[in-house]
C-alpha cells in the first residue's frame, strides 16, 4: 500500500523495486484508483518490447481488482498500430522501437505544437533505465511529450546500473532539470571530476552522492526484496580459471602489442576499446579474427571448468542456465554439451522459455542482452554460470534475476558461478561489476529514508 500511495500522491514519481516485488500489478492499482477518482483518464505504458506486448496484459489478468481495466498493446504494421492506437482503452503499451513512431503521430520533431490532442495524461516508463542516455532517439521523442503529460510514473529496479551518472537523463523527464540540473552538462560539472588524460570515466566526486541522494528523495521511492521477503541468500561462487602457460604468454602480446595471430589468422585491435573485447573472447578461449571464417581456437580452460560444474549440477537433477558473451562462446559450448549428451538449448523463443520452466531443457544457453525485462525463466532451475562476463551491471542484474527472483521466494536456494580467467581481464569486469553494484546499494538505502519515514 506504501507504494500506491506514493505513486497517487506524488504523481511525477520513480518506483524503484527489485525484480520480484511487483512493480507492474503497484502502478496498475496505483492507476485503477487514479481512475475512479478521475485523477488521471488514459494511461499509456512505455516499455520493452516484450514487456509492452505480454506483460501488462498479463498481469491484469492475475487479478481481480484489475479485471475492469481493459490494455491493448500497440504494434505490428503502421497501418495496425494507428488502428490500435485509436482503440479506445483504459490503458495502451508500445515498445520502445515504435515508441518515436507513435510520438511521430502528435508532435513531428521541431514542431512546437501538437498536431492533434495527445489523449494520455497519464505515462509510465516502464524499465525506465532505457531512458538513461539523452542522445537516443526513444529519450528526445519523451522528452516532446512530458510537458503534456500530467502524470508520469518510471518504474525500474536498476535505476544506475553504470553508477549515478545514469540518472539525470530519466529524472529529467520527471522534473525538467529541477533537483539535478538543467543539462547532463551541468549536473556532471557539479558533482564529478573530469576523467584524466587518456581516460574515459568521470568519477562521482566525495560530497556527491549524499547530496545527489537528498535532492531526489521527496520524488523517488526504491523497495528492495531482502527489506520486505525472508529470502535465502544467493551463494556466489568466483571459480578461477588457470590458462595454460602458451595462452598466457600469448595473452600478454596481445594486451601489450595489439595484435596476435591464432590458427593462421591475424586479429588486430585497432584501439583500446576493441583491444578490451579482444581480451574478453581470449578469456573465454576465442577470438574473432580478420578472416571472414569467423573466430579461432584459443584453450579449452573454462570449458573443462564449465562441464564440471554442470556435470555436478546435473547429477543433483538441477538444470543450468549458461550465459555467454559472445557467438564462438555458444558455438564451443554447445559443441562440449552435445559430447557430453546434454540437451542444451540457445534462447530464441517463447517456446525455449516454456520448456525451460517444464523442465524439458537440461541446459540453457543465454546472452545476458536476451535475458532482460519481462523474461520468465524461474521455474526452470536454480544455477546460473557465468561463463563469459558483461560489464554492464544491468544486463548482469536482469539475467541473474530472471532465474532468482522467483525462486528465492519459493524458498529456493539459488546458486551463480562466474568463471574468471586469472590475470585477464575477467578480474577487472568482476571488480567493476562490485563497484557499480555498491554504488546503486547506497542509492537505494537512501532513497529507503522515504519509505521509512512514511511508515
Amino acid at each position: 500500500m506504501v507504494a500506491i500511495d506514493f505513486l497517487r500522491e506524488t504523481q511525477r514519481a520513480a518506483l524503484w523495486k527489485d525484480i520480484g516485488l511487483g512493480k507492474t500489478v503497484t502502478a496498475l492499482t496505483a492507476v485503477s484508483d487514479m481512475r475512479q477518482d478521475l485523477t488521471v483518464g488514459n494511461t499509456l505504458v512505455v516499455a520493452p518490447l516484450r514487456i509492452a506486448r505480454k506483460v501488462w496484459t498479463d498481469e491484469i489478468s492475475k487479478w481481480d481488482h484489475l479485471q475492469h481495466l481493459k490494455c491493448i498493446p500497440i504494434e505490428g504494421a503502421p497501418a495496425k498500430r494507428l488502428a490500435l492506437m485509436n482503440t479506445r482503452a483504459d490503458i495502451h503499451t508500445i515498445g520502445f522501437g515504435n515508441f518515436q513512431w507513435l510520438i511521430n503521430q502528435f508532435k513531428a520533431k521541431g514542431e512546437s505544437q501538437l498536431k492533434r490532442l495527445w489523449p494520455w495524461d497519464c505515462v509510465i516508463m516502464d524499465e525506465s533505465s532505457g531512458f538513461k542516455n539523452r542522445n537516443t532517439e526513444r529519450w528526445k521523442a519523451m522528452r516532446r511529450v512530458v510537458h503534456e503529460t500530467g502524470t508520469l510514473f518510471q518504474l525500474t529496479g536498476s535505476p544506475a546500473p553504470n553508477g549515478l551518472m545514469d540518472i539525470w537523463a530519466p529524472l529529467y523527464l520527471l522534473d525538467f532539470g529541477v533537483r539535478l540540473g538543467n543539462t547532463l552538462t551541468a549536473y556532471r560539472n557539479r558533482w564529478f571530476d573530469p576523467p584524466p588524460a587518456y581516460k574515459f570515466r568521470w568519477t562521482i566526486k566525495d560530497h556527491s552522492e549524499s547530496e545527489i541522494h537528498d535532492r531526489l528523495s521527496d520524488i523517488v521511492l526504491s523497495m528492495r526484496a531482502e527489506d520486505y521477503l525472508d529470502l535465502p541468500e544467493i551463494m556466489v561462487n568466483e571459480v578461477r580459471v588457470e590458462m595454460p602457460p602458451k595462452q598466457k604468454e600469448e595473452y600478454r602480446f596481445m594486451e601489450r602489442h595489439l595484435w596476435l595471430e591464432l590458427e593462421g589468422k591475424e586479429a588486430i585491435a585497432a584501439n583500446r576499446g576493441v583491444l578490451y573485447q579482444k581480451l574478453l573472447q581470449l578469456a573465454n578461449g576465442a577470438m574473432y579474427t580478420e578472416r571472414s571464417d569467423g573466430w579461432a581456437w584459443f584453450h579449452d580452460a573454462k570449458l573443462d571448468v564449465l562441464q564440471e560444474l554442470v556435470e555436478d549440477s546435473l547429477r543433483l537433477a538441477r538444470p543450468v542456465m549458461i550465459v555467454h558473451n559472445f557467438k564462438s562462446d555458444y558455438a564451443r559450448i554447445a559443441q562440449r554439451m552435445g559430447q557430453m549428451g546434454v540437451n542444451y538449448r540457445l534462447l530464441d523463443s517463447s517456446q525455449d522459455e516454456d520448456d525451460w520452466n517444464s523442465g524439458k531443457i537440461d541446459a540453457l544457453g543465454l546472452h545476458p542482452a536476451r535475458g532482460g525485462h519481462g523474461l520468465n525463466l524461474q521455474d526452470g532451475g536454480e544455477t546460473v554460470i557465468w561463463f563469459g562476463l558483461n560489464p554492464s551491471q544491468e544486463l548482469h542484474n536482469q539475467a541473474n534475476g530472471r532465474l532468482a527472483g522467483g525462486r528465492r521466494r519459493l524458498g529456493k536456494n539459488i546458486r551463480i558461478h562466474y568463471l574468471v580467467a586469472e590475470g585477464t581481464v575477467d578480474e577487472d569486469v568482476m571488480s567493476l561489476l562490485e563497484d557499480k553494484q555498491l554504488t546503486e546499494d547506497r542509492l537505494f538505502q537512501a532513497m529507503k529514508r522515504r519509505l521509512e519515514g512514511m511508515q
